[in-house]
């Protein structure tokens, strides 16, 4: 069966276990039992490398003279989803001019140990010190144009779901791992034992995932594979044959 809304996933797991009969449906209160199962189990995901479904690219204004942003979801300068970390490729873009300028992210530590200038200018490092709801964000230098825009690019949670009427939402390299796991979930509410196939193919799909998501290493040119792999001279200083 094909799944395109939350009861299907639902339903296909609990069949895994044998506690649904082809053609019954699950009961409001299993419904609603297993969808908190379902949003609990993307929760744990989330905190697991390789299992974000994609990197988000999130683009903000930042004033010009400002010292500080915060973002999150809750009150914060720039509403988003908390990221749960930060990637390579965030960036400062003068919209004006059409110039990007590339910045290091770097985390803030909690002591306040790193002191990080006042001085207007343009940035080329942006520190971000993590909060219970937001992320807040030190820019150095601190924007000096009024055109000036953040690009960053963050790993956020999987999205969790409000109904079991909603969609699924995600690749199709999820829809496997969503019923095998949920059913490990659903056994003990249900008095099911799952077999073994189930537990088999549910670590099957989360590290197909896994692997899938993988960034594979940057490929090293052969020239520089060639020099590193010549000696150095200590006596004049070169790289002998």
């Amino acid at each position: 069966m094909a799944l395109a809304k939350v009861s299907d996933v639902i339903k296909s797991s609990m069949r895994k276990l044998g506690a649904l009969r082809r053609g019954k449906a699950p009961t409001n209160d299993e419904y609603s039992d297993f969808l908190d199962l379902l949003n609990t189990m993307l929760r744990l995901a989330s905190t697991e490398l390789g299992m974000q479904s994609v990197p988000y690219s999130r683009t903000f204004t930042w004033p010009a003279g400002v010292s500080s942003r915060t973002l999150g979801p809750s009150g914060a300068d720039f509403t988003s989803a908390r990221p749960l970390r930060f990637l390579d490729g965030c960036s400062f873009v003068d919209t004006a001019a059409g110039v990007r300028y590339p910045v290091e992210l770097v985390p803030k530590l909690t002591d306040d140990s790193v002191v990080i200038p006042s001085i207007q200018g343009i940035p080329y490092q942006l520190y971000a010190e993590r909060g219970l709801t937001n992320w807040t964000l030190y820019p150095v230098y601190v924007p000096v144009i009024a055109t000036m825009q953040v690009r960053l690019s963050t790993l956020e949670p999987l999205s969790e779901y409000t109904a079991v009427t909603n969609d699924i939402g995600l690749p199709i390299e999820y829809h496997s791992w969503l019923v095998y796991n949920l059913a490990l979930e659903i056994a003990p509410e249900v008095g099911r034992e799952p077999s073994r196939i189930v537990i088999l193919r549910a670590q099957e799909s989360k590290d197909a995932i896994k692997l899938l998501h993988t960034v594979p290493p940057p490929r090293v040119p052969v020239a520089v594979m060639l020099l590193s792999a010549r000696r150095f001279n200590i006596r004049d200083g070169g790289f002998g044959q």
